[in-house]
């Protein structure tokens, strides 16, 4: 019966060898790509190499915030691997298997002073592009963190008016096996080619996985967006506010407001005005709704 023996690149041996056909290789350093060889020992003859290769996983996140804005990345294509260091990517399409892959296009990016983005290309065509798309952040440390505990923020924009995105956020239990994913929230975004902030709580979360993940599904209707600015983080005591918005007069104006989710209602609000380039101290309204009206305001 013959031996089995393993040489692993960018390690130190000694190197296993076996008389079974499996062997758990140990002290593998964490997101490093290895090529390891394994070939038959015959007595005097050995067979030749065989070859595989594959990449470690990283640590564990010990500390947050994470942040991923794309700078450091390497630009891939709709069909090279090339991806984000620590970051995965699930995609089970036979030809635009890169999609979504970092864009040195300028005019996708939401960093100031960045070049950068993450471009999603997400196509009907079931073959080519995969009925799903999914990009996985590292796996956080569930010995400093809990997820029902954190939150993730991202910014992303339509590439056209005409498009209308989807995307589902959620956490998986394994990086590699989309079937894992739990949903925890669907963005139904704007056909607007502004950016928009979105944030996806996971305090209602209750399940096992460590890895948050966001994902498309093929769509009924073709739709490319750009996503950037990723930031995984423990979950503020106060909500932040979204979609502010305030309908003028001469002398007024009606503010509106909503609150992220995930939070209950808080105590109140504070509203703080002036006018632009007054150097008195300005006006303070404090109100239990998510609406104030403001009166007595300078026309024009």
């Amino acid at each position: 019966m013959p031996t089995f023996s393993t040489v692993v690149s960018k390690a130190s041996g000694p190197f296993p060898s076996t008389t079974d056909t499996t062997v758990t290789l140990t002290n593998l350093l964490p997101n490093t790509a290895y090529d390891v060889y394994i070939s038959a020992n015959c007595g005097d003859d050995v067979s030749d190499a065989r070859i595989v290769s594959f990449r470690t996983l990283c640590t564990p996140l010990d500390t947050l915030p994470y942040v991923q804005d794309f700078e450091d990345a390497a630009t891939g294509t709709s069909t090279t691997e090339t991806f984000v260091p620590c970051m995965y990517r699930l995609n089970n399409g036979s030809t635009y298997f890169g999609c979504p892959y970092v864009s040195s296009t300028s005019s996708y990016n939401h960093t100031p002073g960045g070049t950068k983005a993450l471009y999603w290309s997400n196509n009907t065509t079931l073959t080519t592009y995969g009925d799903y798309q999914a990009v996985v952040l590292p796996a956080v440390n569930a010995d400093n963190y809990a997820i029902n505990g954190l939150q993730v923020r991202f910014w992303a924009r339509s590439t056209a008016t005409s498009y209308y995105p989807v995307l589902r956020v959620g956490v998986m239990t394994n990086p590699y096996d989309i079937n894992t994913f739990e949903l925890v929230r669907v963005i139904n975004m704007p056909s607007s080619t502004t950016f928009s902030e979105y944030t996806v709580s996971f305090e209602n979360y209750t399940g096992e996985g460590l890895y948050v993940a966001i994902m498309a599904l093929r769509p009924t209707s073709t739709w490319n967006i750009c996503v950037d600015d990723i930031t995984l983080e423990e979950m503020p005591a106060c909500p932040s506010l979204t979609g502010i918005d305030a309908i003028t007069t001469v002398g007024s104006a009606a503010l509106s407001w909503a609150y992220q989710d995930g939070y209950d209602a808080p105590d109140g609000f504070t509203v703080t005005y002036d006018s632009v380039g007054a150097t008195g101290a300005p006006a303070t309204v404090s109100v239990g709704t998510t609406h104030a009206v403001l009166t007595g305001l300078a026309a024009n």
